[in-house]
C-alpha cells in the first residue's frame, strides 16, 4: 500500500493552523532532515514552538495542503 500526502513548505508558524493564536494540536508536518528524508512529527502540549518556528524559516518544515489530524490517545 502506497500513502501520498501532498505536502508545501511552510516558511513561518503562521502558516501551520493556529486555535487561539498558538499551533492547534494533534496536526501533523514533516521535517525534512539533512539527508533530503522527511520525519512526520504531530503538534503536542510539549512540542517546541521556538525550534518549530526556526525551522520553518530555514524551509525545513512541510505541512500537508490538507487538513489532516492525528486521533489523542
Amino acid at each position: 500500500m502506497k500513502l501520498i500526502i501532498d505536502i508545501e513548505p511552510a516558511h513561518a508558524i503562521e502558516q501551520m493552523r493556529l486555535r487561539d493564536g498558538k499551533l492547534a494540536r494533534y496536526q501533523p508536518y514533516f521535517h525534512k532532515l539533512s539527508n533530503g528524508n522527511f520525519q512526520l512529527r504531530v503538534v503536542t502540549e510539549n512540542s517546541n514552538v521556538d525550534w518549530i518556528g526556526a525551522e520553518a524559516k530555514k524551509g525545513n518544515i512541510y505541512i500537508p495542503v490538507d487538513q489532516l489530524s492525528a486521533e489523542k490517545s
